[in-house]
């Protein structure tokens, strides 16, 4: 089983930007955030992908998978990051550990 981490939990403070996190802007057609969720995509060894985004964006960040990605929401996992960029790390490892141990218990 290959599983991939994003950590994806910043708000865009370094960038000056208020409203709109820097990961969910715009580049092309699509925002940043699933340019790259797409190059994890295709990579069909990979089972799982876990998205750790800042709270405040979780249901967005479900939004944007469900519009561009819908046939792949099944591999996707968005996960509440943490205060800062180590916690986000530990939280979105303890959501992959906790699907682990769920699909060991289904397989």
């Amino acid at each position: 089983m290959i599983y991939a981490g994003i950590l994806a939990g910043g708000t865009g403070t370094r960038m000056g930007i208020s409203n709109l996190p820097k990961q969910f802007l715009e580049l092309g057609d699509r925002p940043i955030l699933i340019h790259t969720i797409e190059k994890f995509v295709l990579e069909p060894s990979i089972e799982k992908i876990v998205v750790g985004v800042h709270g405040d964006w979780v249901s967005h960040a479900e939004d944007l998978v469900e519009k561009y990605l819908p046939l792949h929401k099944e591999r996707i996992i968005i996960t509440k990051g943490g205060a800062d960029r180590n916690t986000s790390i530990e939280k979105s490892l303890k959501s992959l550990m906790l699907l682990v141990r769920l699909l060991q218990r289904i397989s």
